[in-house]
């Protein structure tokens, strides 16, 4: 996974920069006048892979007539805001950004025998979320703020891929990060459309409007999750995700230990 922002003026190089120590690599943006800046997420589909590896039986059973995904974010839903407590490490393959540590490793924090799978499914979920307020907030995006929008532009963020069609994790994303977080649906895969959209100099609001099923202005962004209204999930979420990049750092000096261990 990735999150990534259009900036201008565009970087002055003649070819993309990188900062690795920072996490955060500044890219040639297709329109010459501007630049991308992207921070990048190691594991995120794989954290929902290692879900399937553990409860893909179970939830089978429970939900009979559901495929997996599907499954799993309605069971997520058994469980609270903060998972009682539990907290997950999604970078099961090191990470990359805003630290770049291959010897960092995921887990659980916090288990308890009173711990069941939503809140092992719920805590994966909001882990993931952790991590990409934290790359946000690295590339100055705007999160935890009175008026939940991004400094200079108003536009909710644009969250893609799989999961994002999940209205259960959109709205985890957008209580984690306090920003409206929107999915574009026009049943066209977004990386197609707008490559398609680059090769036509057009804007991918253009397309999605000739396309066979149009999409008005006003319903681009139709599928729109806004924080919860709600100052108990806004602090939980915040100290949360405090107490969440403080295992980080602790856990860093251990893992890189482990990583040296020959057995």
């Amino acid at each position: 996974g990735w999150i990534a922002q259009i900036t201008s003026p565009k970087y002055t190089g003649d070819r993309a920069e990188s900062k690795p120590k920072a996490g955060v690599f500044n890219l040639l943006a297709p329109d010459p006048s501007k630049s991308v800046r992207a921070a990048p997420l190691t594991t995120a589909g794989g954290c929902i892979n290692l879900l399937e590896n553990l409860f893909s039986s179970f939830l089978s059973k429970e939900y009979p007539e559901l495929c997996f995904h599907d499954a799993l974010y309605l069971h997520s839903k058994e469980s609270p805001v903060g998972s009682n407590k539990l907290i997950f490490l999604p970078h099961l393959n090191g990470e990359r950004s805003p630290v770049n540590d291959p010897n960092v490793k995921g887990g659980f924090i916090g288990l308890k025998s009173s711990h069941n799978a939503s809140d092992m499914i719920r805590a994966t979920l909001e882990g993931i979320c952790f991590q990409y307020r934290w790359l946000a907030e690295t590339l100055g995006v705007k999160t935890n703020t009175k008026d939940c929008m991004d400094a200079v532009d108003s536009s909710p963020l644009l969250i893609t891929g799989g999961g994002a069609s999940s209205d259960v994790w959109r709205q985890i994303f957008a209580d984690v990060l306090n920003v409206p977080i929107a999915f574009i649906d026009i049943g066209v895969d977004m990386t197609t459309l707008g490559t398609v959209a680059l090769i036509l100099e057009n804007s991918a609001r253009t397309l999605a409007q000739n396309h066979e099923n149009p999409v008005t202005e006003d319903e681009f962004y139709r599928q729109i999750s806004y924080p919860a209204d709600d100052d108990r999930v806004r602090a939980g979420y915040d100290e949360l995700y405090r107490v969440w990049r403080d295992m980080f750092q602790v856990l860093r000096e251990p893992f890189a230990r482990l990583s040296q261990i020959v057995i």
